[in-house]
């Protein structure tokens, strides 16, 4: 680099001004002024054509053999030739410079990259050290300019002009003009290449929202559709093609599409999401139930708005619900009709029993010789262990219709656990079984909960585990398991050395009507109830019940009962468990349809004292309160004629006269559900007793409404 335009050898790389105002000067701007205006307005599709036109033209005008166009890929690092023309005659190189390294280029490319181009009179004269020396040579060149196509400064390419015939001069106007030329195919390459990443981009968001299941869609604010995923096109059968840039009006019915335009313009005018449920047509004429959520998305720039759509089918999930709905309902008929034939099934048989236990009462008041004593007590215990089968088959019903309650009241844990164990001591006894008690001093005296069905579980447990222990000890006991703030866990535990579990019905234990053993049932009585209604009602208690057992050895039954703290100052009130009654000349009015109920209440009213009449049914009950004097009516609820409801009610509109309105009616029933109980107050009685009757209840219920 020797002169002023940093000549070395026979090429150099500068920057020239032009000045000259020649014919051919104006002609080649005139050429590259229509082609810059060509390139600003040509669409991307028609790129290529019209760059191999300029390439054509120009090189025409500056009469050169060949002109190019080469692009550096920087990851491959290679120049590839893009576009070439060639003058007549001359041979086309474009296939042989399809992947010419970087190293050969090294030394040009250094040059453009500072802006420059280069400009070579005689190949011939170039350096034999040069690489790009025997490239040209090989090509026949003799001259050549090339100029960088630049993006940002930085070299992406170049475009150039060989002169293969003759050596060539370029003058400093056609330079200066194919500097601009170069800048011209810089801005189209770019305008390209912006145009291909733009597809490129678009085709990559199509393959996301397309590889996504539900149908998505776009809509501008012409609520026309301006992108769809494929999950749409197929959700209403169409192809994309036919549904871009449409609306909901060409494709649905005009009442349908005016409820989408609407729900459409909410969004665009608030900018609030939306989910609703809408109903579809789809082209096959199929009816769909969807959920779309739609939400507003606006262009930072343009402050365009776009209304972005997700879509949901669910048809089949409606179905699904449907289908669930139908079912629950059969399911709860079942239950209904299951907890009515039970309750029925209860009424029938605990009237009879009522008979067979209020003789075996009355019989065991008489005077008895000790076998005849034997067999009383003997029916006794049959009848109880059949109504004991009969509140574990209700207690079951209750459990499923939900018709258990909780409570939370204060109890004493120590008061609690004697009372269960008082009356299994004796049956223990005659087994020469012993029991045990342990209760820590952590336990607290007073607590809250719900002291009967705690009372109910425990009896079950240490009832059975005496009736599977032949020898050996019971042992109860109750400690702190854990303390909460307000609330702690009590722990119960019942351990026999009785006949034990094996592993296999472990799991099974716990389930309804389960024996380990169908033996078990024929040596030692039961349903198979008692450990599920256990079980569940520890739960509705919100605590745990489990069990650990080793057969042949023995069984643990663990109690995990939540209690809650309660103020240890409170104290229960006493239960008596006797009660006596002073009749005072009382009268009572028996409403019974069944002879032998009638009779066993009637006798025992007369060892009370109290004087009583019989009516078979409401209404004869009506007829006899208008006529005589009565102090109480014990009121039969299912009776011919007219039943105990109605009866009931009659009398408290005074159909009975005004003097027996208010009158105590105490129901006594074979019905013995919670929700029997409310009915019977709800239609104006005083008092519930279910059959068999407990006549130590009905004392207490005499003394109540009687005094």
């Amino acid at each position: 680099m020797t002169d002023k335009n940093q000549r070395t050898g026979a090429y150099q790389y500068q920057y020239i001004p032009f000045h000259d105002k020649s014919s051919n000067h104006r002609t080649l701007h005139d050429i590259v002024m229509a082609l810059a205006t060509l390139f600003i307005n040509m669409p991307v599709e028609d790129h290529d054509h019209a760059v191999n036109d300029m390439l054509k033209t120009v090189g025409e005008h500056i009469q050169v053999d060949r002109v190019y166009i080469f692009e550096h890929d920087y990851v491959r690092k290679i120049c590839k030739n893009t576009y070439e023309w060639c003058a007549e005659g001359i041979t086309p190189e474009i296939d042989n410079l399809q992947a010419t390294p970087f190293t050969v280029f090294a030394d040009f490319m250094d040059i453009h990259s500072k802006g420059k181009y280069i400009y070579v009179h005689n190949v011939t004269e170039m350096p034999d050290s040069h690489p790009m020396k025997f490239v040209l040579a090989d090509q026949g060149i003799k001259s050549l300019i090339l100029y960088p196509l630049l993006q940002n400064g930085n070299p992406i390419g170049f475009v150039g002009f060989d002169s293969v015939r003759q050596y060539r001069t370029f003058t400093n106007q056609e330079i200066g003009l194919l500097k601009i030329l170069a800048e011209i195919v810089s801005n189209a390459l770019l305008k390209r290449q912006s145009e291909n990443s733009r597809q490129e981009a678009q085709q990559f968001l199509n393959k996301i929202i397309d590889a996504i299941a539900d149908p998505i869609f776009v809509k501008d604010e012409d609520h026309c559709w301006v992108v769809l995923n494929q999950a749409f096109c197929t959700f209403l059968g169409y192809t994309r093609e036919e549904l871009l840039y449409k609306s909901d009006y060409e494709f649905f019915p005009k009442e349908q599409a005016d409820v989408f335009w609407e729900k459409d313009k909410l969004v665009f005018d608030s900018g609030e999401e939306n989910l609703n449920e809408e109903y579809i047509t789809d082209v096959t004429g199929k009816k769909h139930v969807i959920s779309t959520k739609k939400s507003l998305f606006i262009l930072e720039k343009t402050g365009a708005k776009y209304l972005v759509g997700v879509i949901r089918d669910i048809t089949e999930q409606k179905q699904a619900e449907e289908a669930l709905r139908d079912a629950l309902n059969q399911a709860q008929s079942a239950t209904t009709a299951k907890s009515q034939f039970l309750a029925n099934m209860s009424h029938e048989i605990r009237t009879p029993m009522n008979g067979i236990l209020g003789i075996a009462t009355l019989l065991a008041s008489t005077q008895l010789n000790d076998e005849q004593k034997q067999f009383v007590d003997m029916l006794q215990q049959s009848g109880k262990r059949m109504m004991t089968i009969i509140n574990d088959i209700l207690d079951i019903s209750k459990i499923e219709a939900g018709k258990i309650q909780i409570v939370n009241e204060p109890l004493n844990i120590r008061t609690l656990l004697r009372s269960v164990l008082t009356p299994i001591v004796k049956q223990a006894q005659s087994k020469d079984l012993q029991i045990d008690l342990k209760i820590t001093d952590d336990v607290p005296a007073m607590m809250l909960g719900d002291a009967a069905r705690i009372d109910q579980v425990l009896t079950n447990l240490v009832g059975n585990a005496v009736k599977f222990t032949e020898t050996g000890t019971i042992k109860v006991a109750c400690s702190v398991a854990e303390t909460y703030h307000q609330q702690i866990m009590i722990r119960f535990s019942v351990t026999d050395t009785g006949i034990g579990i094996d592993k296999e019905a472990l799991s099974h234990i716990f389930d309804p009507f389960y024996q380990v053993d169908s033996s078990i049932t024929r040596q030692h009585g039961g349903a198979g109830l008692g450990l599920c209604i256990s079980k569940q009602l520890v739960e509705m208690m919100g605590g745990k019940l489990s069990i650990k057992s080793v057969l042949k050895e023995g069984t643990t039954f663990i109690v995990d009962i939540p209690l809650a703290r309660t103020d240890a100052s409170i104290k229960q009130k006493p239960v008596s468990t006797e009660h006596t009654f002073n009749p005072k000349e009382k009268r009572i009015l028996i409403v019974e349809d069944d002879d032998v109920c009638a009779i066993l209440t009637k006798v025992f009213m007369n060892k009370l004292g109290l004087e009583s009449d019989t009516a078979v049914n409401g209404h004869e009950a009506i007829q006899k309160l208008k006529t005589e004097r009565y102090d109480l009516v014990l009121m039969d609820c299912q009776m011919p004629v007219m039943d105990g409801y109605e009866a009931t009610r009659a009398i408290r509109e005074g159909a009975a006269g005004e003097n027996n309105t208010s009158i105590p009616i105490i129901a006594q029933t074979a019905y013995a559900m919670k929700d029997d109980e409310i009915k019977c107050l709800e239609y104006g009685m005083n008092g519930y007793i279910s059959k068999p009757l407990d006549y130590q209840d009905l004392i207490f219920l005499l003394n109540k409404w009687l005094t």
